[in-house]
């Protein structure tokens, strides 16, 4: 299971105990959404800082960054055998 926080972070959390396993780091601004490919090995992150991230989960490395010009990512989601997409794009300003 994973979320999205306002510090900045997404958090990893064993669905059983609802213990934190992990804290993932990099965007610069709140965190608006996130969520884990069907493998549970990477997730896609959206953010204020008008970036959309893939990450390794075991690793936390970003993998990829896009840029999203003139406006702040809302949402995520990842489909099985497509590219992840963000959407719901609000004007910052």
């Amino acid at each position: 299971m994973v979320s999205a926080s306002e510090d900045k972070t997404l958090k990893v959390w064993d669905s059983e105990s609802g213990r934190a396993l992990a804290t993932l780091e990099g965007h610069s601004a709140v965190v608006t959404a996130c969520v884990a490919t069907p493998d549970d090995r990477r997730m896609v992150s959206a953010s204020w800082d008008q970036t959309l991230k893939i990450l390794d989960v075991d690793s936390g490395v970003s993998l990829y960054v896009s840029r999203i010009s003139d406006s702040s990512v809302r949402r995520s989601a990842v489909r099985r055998g497509s590219v992840p997409r963000g959407s719901e794009r609000r004007q910052l300003g």
